[in-house]
């Protein structure tokens, strides 16, 4: 073998050599994978050791309850939108007119209101929805209307229980007007003559409850109707003759 001959033979090993060496040091990750399965464990993909692109900051619990507070506000301004809300300085504003006169007509129809203006012909009435002009020919009778008021009585004799110092009194009370009466309250008098006052004292109905826009409640109210008792124990000194006896009932009227 000539010299030229061997060193084209070693340049081709060598040539060999190096490609099967490039080819192992290519593939490591696939030698590994072999070499897992063949002791049994399962080779991790890279799905699944891989991190996420974006982080996860709500879970489908979070967004479930975002979802049902939203809701809540729906319902809550839907809530709001529909009832209506009256300011009660703006109320107090309108003018509703007082009711005097109670005038039926032939046609068998009832207006109520105050007449304000007549002459021979006819009548001017001011109702609550205007001015109506009213023919006196058309007019069969006219009759004036109670004012709404309060209006409280005694329903009978109260009882009457005396004692050695002091003497009780029970009854019931009622409200034959129109409107509200608060704050009703029994007033007894002891009287040993004309001008010789021996006690006085007073108490309050057990009534209604009233929530007043001034944040107080009571329940010594009557609406119209209502009947409510009262019980008061006035002194009476044994010293004392008692002539005979006044009572009286006191209330207020708030809107």
């Amino acid at each position: 073998m000539s010299i030229s001959k061997y060193i084209n033979f070693l340049f081709i090993i060598l040539l060999l050599t190096g490609c099967s060496k490039k080819d192992k040091n290519i593939s490591p990750d696939v030698d590994e994978a072999i070499e897992s399965s063949e002791n049994g464990e399962k080779p991790s993909s890279f799905l699944e050791t891989a991190e996420p692109f974006y982080p996860l900051k709500e879970t489908v619990e979070d967004i479930q309850a975002q979802l049902n507070d939203l809701h809540a506000r729906v319902i809550e301004y839907e809530t709001r939108v529909s009832t209506p809300s009256f300011n009660t300085e703006v109320l107090k504003m309108i003018k509703v007119p007082q009711l005097n006169h109670e005038i039926n007509l032939t046609n068998g129809t009832l207006i109520q209101g105050t007449i304000i203006q007549e002459n021979m012909d006819q009548l001017i009435v001011q109702t609550q929805i205007g001015q109506l002009t009213i023919d006196k020919g058309n007019v069969e009778a006219i009759k004036e209307i109670a004012p709404a008021s309060a209006k409280i009585d005694f329903d009978g004799d109260a009882d009457e229980k005396i004692m050695a110092e002091s003497r009780l009194y029970s009854g019931t009370v009622t409200n034959t007007g129109l409107h509200r009466a608060d704050f009703v309250r029994i007033i007894y008098q002891l009287w040993g003559g004309e001008t010789d006052l021996i006690s006085s004292d007073s108490t309050f109905v057990e009534g209604s409850q009233v929530v007043y826009q001034s944040g107080v409640i009571t329940d010594t109210a009557l609406r119209p109707g209502e009947t409510a008792e009262f019980f008061l124990e006035i002194k009476s000194p044994s010293d004392k003759k008692v002539q005979y006896i006044t009572r009286d009932i006191h209330w207020d009227s708030y809107e």
